[in-house]
């Protein structure tokens, strides 16, 4: 485990290096935090959410839970409980404050028109942008695993 630890850390090495365009005071936990899920919260691998357009509650609650070890993902267990008060706030500042988008480019699996689907399923895959809501498949990604 400890080796597989070091691997992963010198591989995001070159991603933490270069997430330059942060302030100072955040730079060290929010450009650490972006190299999975992006410093716009926007992620580009598959597996790991996007956090854009969260609200502070959720992502507070969400990080503090992985802290906690009440929630668990293999990278993320390995190093959150290193994680303080004041580091979350610097976090859930900076993504909290990352808006929405306005607009979706439709996300049409070609079975159904929006108009067909169910409130639910339309949330899903169009959002509710007049309740600032992202589409859920733009923030847990297509395969609804986040």
């Amino acid at each position: 485990m400890r080796t597989k630890l070091i691997a992963t850390t010198f591989l995001l090495l070159p991603l933490f290096a270069s997430a330059t365009t942060l302030p100072k005071e955040k730079e060290s936990v929010v450009a650490f935090c972006s190299t999975c899920h992006g410093v716009t919260g926007v992620s580009t691998l598959d597996h790991i959410p996007n956090l854009w357009g969260q609200s502070q509650s959720y992502l507070r609650e969400q990080i503090e839970k992985f802290r906690d070890k009440k929630r668990h993902t293999t990278f993320m267990d390995a190093f959150i409980y290193q994680i303080s008060d004041q580091q979350i706030d610097q976090v859930v500042k900076h993504y909290s404050s990352v808006p929405a988008a306005d607009t979706f480019k439709l996300q049409w699996r070609g079975d159904k028109w929006p108009g067909d689907m169910q409130l639910g399923e339309k949330i899903a895959y169009t959002g509710k942008m007049d309740a600032n809501v992202p589409a859920c498949v733009r923030v847990m990604h297509r395969t609804g695993l986040g």
